[in-house]
C-alpha cells in the first residue's frame, strides 16, 4: 500500500462524505465500518492488525479438503474498500474534471 495512493482514494471518498474506519472488539480483532453521510454500516467479517492465513475444511465430490485463504490486515482491507468505492462511483473522474 502506497501512502500517496491511499490518500488519493481516501480524499476522494471523504469529499463525497464517505469514511471507512475500523472498530475494535473485546478480543483484539476489528470490524470495518463504512460511514456514508452519518449512516454507519458495520461489516460482518473480523480482521486483525496483520494479514493471516485461515484454513477452512470443505466437502467436495472427491472428499474433504482443507483450503487455505489469506485474510488481509484491517488496514489493507480499508485501503481496498476506499479504492473499490472510488472506482465504482467514478469519484476520481469527478475530481479530475474539477481540476481542469
Amino acid at each position: 500500500m502506497d501512502g500517496k495512493e491511499f490518500y488519493k482514494y481516501a480524499k476522494a471518498c471523504n469529499d463525497h462524505k464517505i469514511t471507512i474506519y475500523p472498530k475494535c472488539s473485546n478480543n483484539g480483532r476489528y470490524k470495518i465500518i463504512i460511514n456514508t453521510n452519518g449512516e454507519e454500516k458495520v461489516g460482518d467479517h473480523y480482521y486483525e492488525k496483520v494479514a493471516s492465513v485461515k484454513e477452512t475444511v470443505i466437502k467436495t465430490p472427491r472428499g474433504i479438503q482443507k483450503v487455505k485463504e489469506v485474510v488481509p490486515s484491517v488496514w489493507d482491507k480499508i485501503f481496498e474498500l476506499y479504492k473499490l468505492t472510488c472506482i465504482k462511483n467514478d469519484f476520481l473522474k469527478t475530481i479530475n474534471n474539477q481540476n481542469i
